[in-house]
């Protein structure tokens, strides 16, 4: 990844030594979580949740997925019926 120099400085200035996990971190694919309204879907099995959001929920891979759709394995909901949300937890 190339960062702006200007950018990558002014990190290393304030995380020190820390600045070599942080642009291993910026490297990484990010996780893909999603918010499930528990009062109207149930939660599909195997889902890992997110330790710090009581309705997040983590999804073992990217769907590749209209935005207005939701999916969970095994199923696929529909966003407009509030039945989940893609969030970045």
């Amino acid at each position: 990844m190339q960062l702006p120099v200007s950018f990558s400085e002014r990190m290393q200035r304030l995380l020190g030594d820390e600045y070599n996990a942080f642009v291993a971190a910026l490297e990484q694919t990010p996780p893909v979580s999603i918010r499930v309204n528990k009062a109207k879907a149930p939660i599909s099995p195997g889902l890992k949740p997110v330790p710090w959001a009581s309705s997040g929920y983590y999804l073992p891979e990217r769907p590749s997925l209209p935005l207005t759709r939701c999916c969970m394995p095994g199923r696929i909901m529909y966003r407009r019926q509030a039945l989940c949300f893609w969030s970045r937890l």
